[in-house]
């Protein structure tokens, strides 16, 4: 999880880029996966690859109910082509809590 950052601006402290692109990020993966408001979806880890023209972000999920209980995992891969035309695709892979395959698609 990312701590709160946050850096002084023209009229006082101001949250820095990086922390609004993060919460940018979680609220739409959370909607888009189709997970509900009262659960929580928890980043686990973050990795970047680049390779055949693409920039590749990867991030690991764990999704847990009201009662802090795992819920699912998600794996979520943010790839972009560093050639024009510059294409983006987000793609998903749900799995229950013994790491079993129940999803995937495209967000």
């Amino acid at each position: 999880m990312i701590s709160a950052t946050w850096v002084e601006g023209k009229y006082g402290k101001i949250p820095s880029i990086k922390l609004l692109c993060f919460l940018l990020e979680w609220v739409m993966y959370k909607e888009k996966l189709g997970i509900p408001q009262e659960h929580e979806l928890v980043r686990t880890s973050s990795k970047s690859e680049q390779r055949k023209g693409r920039d590749t972000d990867i991030y690991s999920y764990d999704e847990k109910n009201s009662c802090g209980e795992l819920i699912a995992k998600y794996v979520v891969r943010d790839s972009m082509s560093i050639y024009p035309p510059q294409s983006t695709t987000v793609s998903y892979v749900k799995y229950d809590v013994s790491g079993k395959e129940i999803g995937s698609g495209n967000l």
